[in-house]
């Protein structure tokens, strides 16, 4: 009996160990396809601290194309082995499924958000949800005209909704039963609303927030928002409103938030009079009601406000708002704010936006002595001199683009060398960085400095001396700590190896838009690096090693540059997307591709590409690894004689997308413009290898002249 009490006892401790290690990963590859699995590491350590069975993994099926083809993707997840963190689909149009086509798409699945971008939903109907778990839906995009309560009712967990950008006009005459009636915020922005569907917020009494931006709305009663008496936040903005009753937001006696941007109504002054007392947040930017209106009225609470400002203020103006976190004037281009020795500064607020405006930046800054977060963009700075932050210590976040910005000073940012975590600098005319402006900067992780004029010039010194060429950037004059840099756009001829180089936690560089011409060893000693932009430069030449050294690298971007060919570059074997559009390919013939177990998307668009030899016969002798899940050949000229039978069986049998918008036929002359999948019945070639020539005999044979993916009519070879 102690032996089976010991036994039980053991087999309790192994078992939940054991299945964890069983469903600890995402199922294999090829059985999910065409979506794309990663498991939820966070979750999963936490799972395993609180003894949960379940692994969270994150799905995304961006090129699925058919509703029944994602139902036999999604069956790996069905039941409790796991929870789907995110579910994301993309461009689902399943044009001739039918409607059995999504019956049981969700079955037994448990889902913490539904992410819908760009399908077609109207042949969905009740049985799509069976048994489902889903807590935040999102159907964006998809040109969606109702809402349907009958397939939406069985989501009884359901907390958060959006249904924005879509073509909805009218929710019906009943209220709209999402779930069990526990929904909290419902997004419907950017669609048709004329009015504020009352009589269907009916059903969502415990609803917390409504956005309703972007719609046709002309009028606001009291009755509109009478039965929603937890509504904390409330989204208006640029609605072509033009009247408003006093007593419309008296019924809410938990409001919070309101968002009125882009409303020119002379009636909101009045009611806001009513209700800004309790607000914490505001935004009247591009509105009728002016700042000085709410110093007026006065509203200690307030935390947040947006608004713009169209006459000069006074610091002592806002004196008032003691509360104040966030203070957004961007957009007031003739605004200045005064300050008066004796008033004393804005300590409460810590994140400013000024862009747009005629502010400077050390007036600006000695206001706000505690802004962590500031943006200045578009603003008519030239210089940032070493008085430029001289009370401020605390920022952590500064973005100043699309300024005027010439010059700056060796201690401009000395006051935050500890504290400076972001900074943004683009679209400036910077043509040289003092190395002391930015390498003191020990907690400084993000710079972005592209579209500048640092640009690899000649200097001509003189007659006998010659010219030689500077290079502004390729020096040490950034942090070690610099995890993400973009220098795109400021014409540099080679990779600033000297500065790059020396960045051993960067993970991601983006160097777009150069004139760079050669790639060779330089990113040797970025081990960290996950995403590389090397797009729109002029890289003809890759050493064979060039990437060779990036264990962690999954994202390279090398489209539209003139390479010609990829033959013997040796790519990482974590590359899961891999850019060559507008290359010059000819042909594919590098011998590392098919080592590339986790590869997920190949770009191949816009060269010259007949066609892939790729079998599934012998993965030996393929040229792309079976990980793919979407292949980009659109604007190549395809051949698609028989020839091209073993790229079509290599596409069937690993559950390949192919891109469909111009992706065509070229020769023979008799099926131009017509697609390699879609349109053709390559059951008419003969798939018996020539043993003299090695090639594929074509031969017509047979009546059936269907596709094998579809039952539409193709034409035969």
């Amino acid at each position: 009996m102690m032996m089976i009490k010991a036994a039980v006892g053991i087999w309790s401790i192994l078992l939940p160990v054991l299945f964890r290690l069983l469903v600890g990963h995402c199922p294999p590859p090829i059985l999910v396809k065409p979506c794309v699995c990663t498991s939820d590491q966070s979750w999963n350590k936490r799972g395993d601290e609180q003894r949960q069975l379940a692994t969270v993994v994150n799905v995304t099926c961006q090129h699925g194309k058919s509703w029944s083809r994602l139902r036999d993707a999604l069956r790996p997840f069905r039941g409790g082995g796991y929870i789907l963190h995110t579910l994301h689909m993309e461009k689902v149009h399943d044009a001739g499924g039918g409607r059995a086509g999504a019956r049981g798409l969700f079955r037994n699945l448990h889902i913490g958000e539904l992410l819908l971008h760009d399908c077609r939903l109207d042949r969905w109907r009740r049985d799509v949800f069976i048994n489902t778990t889903v807590y935040a839906i999102s159907i964006v995009g998809s040109k969606l005209n109702k809402i349907s309560n009958r397939i939406f009712s069985r989501l009884v967990n359901l907390q958060e909704a959006s249904f924005a950008y879509n073509q909805l006009s009218n929710l019906g005459h009943r209220g709209l039963r999402l779930g069990s009636g526990e929904l909290m915020l419902l997004d419907l922005q950017h669609n048709q609303l004329s009015a504020v569907p009352r009589r269907a917020l009916l059903g969502v009494g415990k609803l917390e927030i409504l956005v309703l931006s972007y719609n046709k709305i002309h009028a606001l009663f009291k009755e509109d928002f009478e039965n929603l008496p937890n509504l904390l936040a409330v989204e208006l903005s640029h609605n072509p409103i033009i009247r408003v009753a006093p007593d419309a937001f008296v019924p809410l006696p938990a409001l919070k938030h309101v968002g009125l941007a882009g409303i020119v109504c002379s009636d909101l002054s009045t009611a806001l009079r009513f209700v800004l007392q309790r607000l914490v947040s505001l935004d009247i930017s591009s509105t009728s009601i002016e700042l000085p209106f709410l110093v007026s009225v006065g509203n200690a609470s307030l935390e947040a406000l947006v608004a713009q400002v169209k006459s000069d203020l006074y610091a002592s103006d806002l004196a008032s708002l003691t509360k104040l976190v966030d203070l957004d004037i961007r957009g007031s281009r003739h605004f200045r704010l005064r300050h008066v020795s004796a008033t004393p500064s804005l300590v409460s607020v810590q994140r400013l936006d000024v862009s747009e405006t005629a502010l400077t930046a050390p007036t600006t800054l000695a206001m706000f002595p505690n802004a962590r977060t500031v943006f200045m963009n578009h603003n008519p700075t030239t210089t940032l001199s070493n008085r430029f932050v001289k009370v401020n210590s605390q920022i952590r976040v500064l973005h100043m683009r699309h300024c005027e910005i010439r010059q700056i000073s060796a201690h401009a940012f000395r006051p935050l060398r500890d504290t400076l975590d972001e900074l943004n600098l683009s679209h400036n005319k910077l043509r040289w960085l003092n190395w002391r402006a930015l390498l003191p900067l020990t907690a400084l992780r993000l710079v972005d400095l592209s579209y500048n004029e640092f640009r690899d010039r000649a200097l001509v010194r003189g007659r006998r001396s010659g010219s030689t060429v500077a290079y502004p950037l390729d020096r040490r004059i950034l942090p070690t700590s610099v995890e993400e840099l973009s220098l795109a756009g400021n014409g540099l001829r080679r990779v600033p190896v000297r500065c790059t180089g020396r960045l051993p936690e960067l993970r991601r560089l983006n160097l777009a838009g150069n004139e760079i011409v050669s790639v060779q060893l330089q990113f040797y000693s970025n081990a960290k690096l996950t995403e590389l932009n090397l797009n729109n430069n002029r890289i003809s030449r890759l050493h064979p090693k060039a990437f060779a050294a990036l264990n962690n690298l999954q994202h390279l971007n090398l489209g539209w540059n003139p390479l010609l060919s990829i033959g013997a570059v040796e790519f990482p074997a974590q590359l899961r997307y891999l850019g060559l559009t507008h290359s010059r390919l000819k042909q594919i013939d590098n011998v590392y591709l098919a080592t590339l177990k986790h590869l997920h998307h190949l770009d191949l668009s816009f060269n010259g590409l007949k066609t892939i030899h790729a079998t599934a016969v012998n993965e030996n002798t393929s040229t792309l690894p079976a990980s793919i899940v979407y292949l980009d050949l659109e604007g190549n000229p395809l051949d698609c004689s028989c020839q091209l039978l073993t790229l079509v069986d290599w596409l069937t049998a690993n559950a390949v997308t192919l891109s469909t918008s111009g992706t065509i036929c070229y020769t023979p002359k008799s099926l131009r413009y017509l697609h390699p999948l879609r349109d053709l019945c390559w059951s008419s070639c003969q798939s018996d290898t020539n043993t003299d020539n090695g090639t594929f005999s074509s031969s017509k044979g047979g009546d059936d002249f269907r596709n094998r993916d579809s039952l539409h009519f193709c034409k035969p070879i």
